[in-house]
């Protein structure tokens, strides 16, 4: 299974996620919105949205070895 896990990625509802094979975090799309109150029937409303790839905002790999702010 951590073969597979290491080399393949795979679909999920939120787009494709994959594991970094040196230390298998899992690498996939983050969405973020900035949400308002509204006055129509929802109450709310979106004015912004951004999609980043976690791969762009992670440690680099360093395996076996805790992570350190």
């Amino acid at each position: 299974i951590i073969r597979i896990m290491e080399t393949t990625p795979f679909q999920t509802v939120k787009g494709v996620f994959k594991y970094r094979k040196e230390d298998h975090l899992l690498l996939a799309d983050i969405n973020a919105a900035k949400v308002v109150p509204s006055d129509d029937d929802a109450g709310i409303k979106v004015v912004d949205q951004v999609k980043m790839h976690s791969a762009d905002l992670s440690p680099p790999p360093n395996p076996g070895k805790p992570f350190k702010y």
